[in-house]
């Protein structure tokens, strides 16, 4: 009988050490890569963000706990959807930003006139760059040193940067075709003899570059400038990939893509059927999935190589 009892305690106790250490690890895994960051009562830190680029960016990160609440337009990754929501994107309601009351507002250089106003509240602005790939990467650096999570932060950017360099090594020696970025008529893209393209901008060109393309629209000093028909004559493009925003892809028929372009039949473009569509969502956020829009370009620009990058939620119709 002594012996059994023995046994009992013996077999609870190691019961109740595999409880409590199951616990630890449910309580610790959600941060299991962060020290607790307090602020000066002694809370955890928590911040808001501004755009659905940040938003991304403090997933990516593993920082979700910290994440007290996000604008409407924050819909990525999906848990995102539930969190508390301060507002619009260019409207967001500064007096429920008051009660929530974080200790760091992450806000874009859009919302940079917000500062003063932030600090006025008591809330420290964190302005953050999406404009362009490189400063993507310095953003995620930014925030991470915010919880003392620089190596996190550098594994993270680790891997998109091997991405980048699977690319720049992909495309060396290839013959890189000349491609024109088109916002679609969803995008304001306006009539069929007038389109809103992408020009000398900081965030598409890279990219096209990157996927071993030459963006054809390099001599306008206006971003996103507006093209006639003679325009699309004259810069004659290989390759036309479409950007058009939709919330639930479908797939689009050929006739549809072409229909609107068949009256250029002397553009290479048209001539040979190279025009595609992309509707995924993140292709209008410059954001950490940057790296999957470059992946896409390079699968429309050079179908024949190889390509193992991530292309979830991207669609491409030719």
């Amino acid at each position: 009988m002594k012996k059994f009892l023995v046994a009992a305690c013996i077999v609870a106790l190691i019961f109740l050490a595999h409880w409590l250490a199951l616990r630890l690890v449910f309580d610790n895994s959600r941060l299991s890569h962060v020290t607790p960051v307090y602020n000066s009562s002694g809370q955890d830190i928590s911040v808001v963000s501004f755009s659905p680029a940040i938003t991304e960016m403090v997933y990516l990160l593993g920082l979700e706990d910290y994440l007290a609440g996000v604008t409407a337009y924050c819909v990525y990754p999906e848990p995102a959807r539930s969190k508390q929501k301060i507002g619009g994107y260019y409207d967001p309601n500064m007096e429920l930003v008051l009660r929530i009351a974080p200790d760091y507002a992450l806000i874009g250089t859009e919302h940079e006139a917000l500062s003063q106003r932030l600090q006025r509240m008591g809330i420290e602005p964190v302005v953050l760059d999406a404009s362009t790939p490189d400063s993507i990467l310095e953003s995620l650096r930014k925030i991470a040193g915010l919880f003392n999570i620089q190596d996190k932060a550098e594994e993270v950017i680790n891997q998109l940067e091997n991405r980048i360099k699977y690319l720049e090594n992909a495309v060396k020696g290839l013959p890189r075709p000349r491609v024109m970025l088109v916002f679609g008529e969803q995008m304001g893209g306006g009539s069929t003899n007038t389109r809103c393209v992408v020009g000398d901008d900081l965030f598409y060109t890279p990219l096209i570059e990157l996927a071993g393309g030459v963006n054809v629209v390099t001599q306008s000093a206006i971003k996103y400038p507006m093209i006639s028909d003679e325009a699309v004559l004259r810069l004659n493009p290989d390759i036309i990939i479409e950007l058009i925003y939709s919330d639930a892809p479908q797939p689009v028929a050929i006739n549809e893509i072409m229909g609107p372009w068949k009256h250029l039949n002397q553009v290479n473009a048209v001539k040979n059927q190279q025009i595609y569509v992309m509707t995924a969502d993140y292709i209008f956020i410059p954001g950490p999935r940057f790296v999957s829009i470059a992946e896409t370009f390079f699968s429309i620009l050079h179908p024949q190589q190889e390509n193992t990058g991530d292309h979830d939620n991207t669609r491409t119709e030719r």
